[in-house]
């Protein structure tokens, strides 16, 4: 999570492609390895009989994020006058909200 909000409030201070690309490729490997970590941390919190539903959730988020990410990010671009770079920052912000939980 910590990667992940990171980088996205990173991308809102974009000035050029190749910038988008070199950040979208360390976004890539930050995040590409996060399901095993996540996958992993779930264990020691959930009882071993339901591990199995755990993994179930994880994976069912992981699927379905990227489907109603875009239209989130949509909305909140649109409420703010289509302006993109503050859309990142927000983002990233609520990406911080479950660390102190």
């Amino acid at each position: 999570m910590i990667a992940w909000s990171i980088l996205t409030g990173w991308m809102s201070e974009l000035k050029s492609v190749t910038e988008w690309y070199i950040r979208m490729g360390i976004f890539g490997i930050m995040i590409g390895t996060e399901f095993r970590s996540i996958s992993k941390a779930n264990y020691p919190m959930v009882p071993s009989t339901q591990t199995r539903t755990g993994t179930e959730y994880i994976l069912l988020a992981w699927i379905v994020t990227p489907a109603w990410a875009p239209l989130v990010a949509t909305l909140v671009y649109s409420s703010l006058g289509h302006q993109w770079r503050p859309v990142f920052i927000i983002l990233a912000l609520i990406g911080m909200i479950p660390l102190p939980l």
